[in-house]
């Protein structure tokens, strides 16, 4: 099936909406977190507070993930859509009181991690459900529009949020404008939560034998039975571990960016002018993930998919070593 006719799809597109109407919210929702967090004049950015900003983002996937199929196989996973959706949609509006009144203590560390752990749900719910509504044959082209678009669109939310910020920076101050921005997130997600709507409440599962089998000590005896399946498969494990240092990798240079823009590239005075050149790298950043979408179906084609991935690693390295020689913004 065709990319176009991928996207017509009348159930595939109601999923799709849920979906990228919900990460693009995503990117949004995480500008306007990093904004308040690294680029407010008022609080001076460092490589340890920008590294514990990622890692409250990370730790609901860490802790979450494995009880995620869990949950999802014991109740219909569009009503666990819809109802988490609106759940988000109510603690971001806390969030952005919280950050209107400047406050970066405990309680705003607990309502984003909840954010984020709801976020862990909601895509493992919404990649769950895709089997259930295309044919076996369409189903990888699927699942690879679905990622990648939603990946390009957390990237294109980023950027709104980054445009937006600057915009209502311009007559009010930078907390109110942070929380303005939140604000408009929670709309976001009420407007995925409606969107699920659309979906009938068994259409994308649990299947009745999920539901049978479906409990707590389940989503443990799983992870075991991962990593056993790991030791006696060292292909995959090391997939998985190529995977991890790619992302960590990923995860290292973003930091890094964030921090260059906020205090070696721009006035640390003037934050605002970091944030606008960290924007102009997401734009860059969303350029590279379309090229890759439309470029690996050839790629794969032309070389096969693991040399492929190989000399996509060995690119992805070559312009962190520039990075690494000379630094820049032009890098």
């Amino acid at each position: 099936m065709s990319f176009w006719a991928l996207l017509r799809h009348p159930r595939l597109s109601r999923l799709l909406a849920v979906r990228w109407s919900g990460q693009i919210t995503d990117g949004l929702f995480q500008s306007a977190l990093a904004s308040f967090v690294l680029f407010s004049p008022e609080r001076q950015a460092n490589a340890l507070s920008a590294a514990l900003g990622f890692a409250v983002v990370l730790l609901p996937y860490s802790v979450v993930g494995p009880f995620v199929g869990t949950i999802l196989d014991r109740v219909s996973r569009q009503r666990a859509l819809f109802f988490s959706n609106m759940a988000r949609a109510i603690n971001l509006s806390i969030v952005s009181l919280l950050i209107f009144s400047g406050k970066t203590g405990l309680e705003l560390t607990i309502f984003v991690l909840i954010a984020f752990g709801i976020n862990r749900l909601i895509l493992a719910g919404l990649s769950a459900g895709l089997p259930l509504l295309i044919e076996p044959r369409s189903l990888i082209s699927a699942n690879a529009i679905a990622v990648t678009g939603g990946s390009v669109l957390v990237v294109i939310g980023g950027g709104i949020g980054v445009g937006v910020r600057s915009l209502v920076d311009s007559f009010t101050i930078a907390n109110h404008a942070d929380s303005l921005l939140i604000l408009i997130a929670a709309i976001g997600y009420l407007t995925a939560a409606l969107l699920t709507t659309r979906l009938n409440k068994s259409e994308i599962g649990p299947l009745s034998h999920e539901r049978a089998t479906a409990s707590f000590m389940n989503g443990i005896r799983d992870m075991r039975e991962g990593l056993g399946f790991l030791q006696e498969h060292t292909d995959a494990a090391r997939g998985i571990a190529a995977t991890a240092i790619h992302r960590g990798g990923l995860t290292a240079l973003t930091l890094t960016a964030l921090l260059l823009e906020r205090n070696t590239f721009n006035d640390p005075n003037k934050p605002e002018e970091g944030l606008a050149g960290f924007g102009f790298a997401l734009s860059f950043a969303g350029v590279g993930l379309t090229l890759g979408a439309f470029l690996a179906p050839y790629g794969v084609a032309r070389f096969g998919r693991h040399r492929w991935m190989r000399l996509s690693l060995f690119a992805s390295a070559f312009f962190p070593i520039v990075l690494a020689v000379h630094q820049s913004q032009v890098t």
